[in-house]
């Protein structure tokens, strides 16, 4: 049987989930073209192999550093009209890949060493982003006192498929994903999900 090296690293991901009926997500001219490190693309979409059920098929892959949209109105709340945009940037941009699907986007960066990735939040003045005990984060409308859905649970993948504790922290407008990498096979990917309604144009 052949066997492949795969190359080394990390990937940390973060993907957008759409709200149902909006705009359908398309991709900027930068990525449609090639991801700049295919090193980075390949580390990716060898670990989404181990379940294709994250990121969807139909995704689009390039090499944006940064993705952005509209958050949807918290449900239950009659809030309407009220349109909250943020974006979501990897600090490490040479190492990061974009996948950008019809009702979902995923944005993820490849860690060569370490156990974390650093992500900036670009969300609203008057917004404060409140991490929950399921892991998951909203967006906290100080006025209001509004609860938008922001950025779901997170999820870890070793190179071999197997899931890991990972989970979110909060520093000001930086998001500090942390992987529990003790007898993981590198590469891994790990995902924090945003939910958002997109842009015509999501990524920057």
């Amino acid at each position: 049987m052949l066997s492949f090296a795969r190359p080394a690293g990390v990937a940390i991901a973060i993907s957008l989930i759409l709200s149902a009926g909006s705009l359908p997500a398309q991709a900027s001219p930068e990525e449609a073209n090639q991801a700049t490190n295919d090193s980075a693309v390949s580390i990716v979409n060898e670990a989404l192999k181990a379940d294709d059920g994250l990121v969807p098929k139909d995704s689009i892959t390039g090499s944006a550093p940064a993705i952005a949209g509209a958050l949807p109105a918290p449900e239950g709340t009659g809030a309407t009209g009220k349109q909250v945009d943020v974006a979501i940037k990897a600090q490490d941009e040479d190492d990061s890949v974009s996948k950008i699907g019809d009702d979902s986007s995923s944005l993820m960066t490849v860690l060569r060493h370490g156990d974390k990735a650093f992500f900036d939040l670009e969300i609203p003045d008057g917004y404060t982003p409140p991490l929950q005990t399921d892991g998951s984060v909203l967006l906290k409308d100080s006025e209001s006192s509004l609860l938008y859905p922001f950025i779901k649970s997170p999820w870890a993948l070793d190179a071999n498929g197997q899931k890991l504790a990972t989970n979110y922290e909060i520093v000001g407008r930086t998001l500090i994903q942390h992987v529990d990498t003790e007898g993981a096979q590198y590469p891994i990917v790990a995902d924090p999900s945003i939910q958002w309604i997109p842009y015509p144009i999501i990524a920057m």
